[in-house]
């Protein structure tokens, strides 16, 4: 039901039709599913350590462009700016 309400984009009424249900099951459901989902994620945290990943990815990028305009020798900078790209990388996947 909530994979067809959110990803399909069907109306209460379209799938209380499918389900056999009233529109108020529908909803009501959908309301259970929704507190659910927000309990799990106030125990996991996960948006929250997100941000916080977000934040250390930036400051490492901060403290890495310092260690570059210190004008490394070139095989210290090149390696600095690979390992800027997997950092950067890190950053996209999230």
């Amino acid at each position: 039901v909530v994979e067809r309400y959110c990803f399909d984009d069907l109306s209460l009424a379209e799938i209380s039709a499918e389900e056999g249900n009233s529109r108020q099951a529908v909803h009501d459901l959908l309301q259970r599913v929704e507190e659910l989902l927000e309990n799990y994620e106030a125990r996991l945290a996960l948006i929250e350590k997100y941000h916080a990943n977000q934040k250390t990815i930036s400051e490492i990028l901060a403290s890495v462009k310092h260690l570059i305009e210190l004008n490394p020798p070139a095989e210290i900078r090149s390696e600095i700016e690979r390992l800027v790209q997997n950092v950067r990388l890190l950053q996209e996947e999230d």
